[in-house]
């Protein structure tokens, strides 16, 4: 819905057009940054990111999706220049993130966990309304 809503004109309005009828999802976001950014939480990660504006990569799967529109907001609430990198699937993300391909990644906690619990990935934060 998200992504139909701002890629292509589709002749009506989502949001006012069409009739709720459930959710599929209301999980929160982590955001999870590789081992070698020498940063501990979010505080931290932020400063560390804005003394090196453009340089720091983001891996999304896809553009315009919850995940992609969750870190445009995270830029704009915090002043950051970070580059999306879309990929075709979380699993590339999760692969290139230990390996330093990008140096931030957005999941959920079951499955970021993992790769935590084997030292390849930092949680900093968890996104969420309240």
């Amino acid at each position: 819905m998200l992504a139909s809503a701002y890629t292509w004109p589709i002749g009506i309005n989502p949001l006012t057009d069409l009739e709720h009828v459930g959710m599929f999802n209301d999980g929160y976001m982590v955001y999870a940054i590789n081992t070698l950014i020498p940063t501990t939480n979010l505080a931290e990660f932020i400063a560390y990111a804005k003394k090196q504006p453009g340089k720091l990569n983001v891996g999304t799967p896809g553009s315009c999706g919850n995940i992609h529109v969750s870190i445009e907001m995270f830029k704009l609430r915090t002043g950051l220049n970070i580059v999306p990198v879309h990929y075709k699937s979380m699993g590339n993300v999760y692969a290139d993130l230990p390996a330093n391909e990008i140096q931030l990644a957005v999941g959920t906690f079951a499955t970021l966990e993992a790769h935590r619990k084997a030292g390849k990935m930092r949680l900093i934060f968890v996104a969420s309304a309240t």
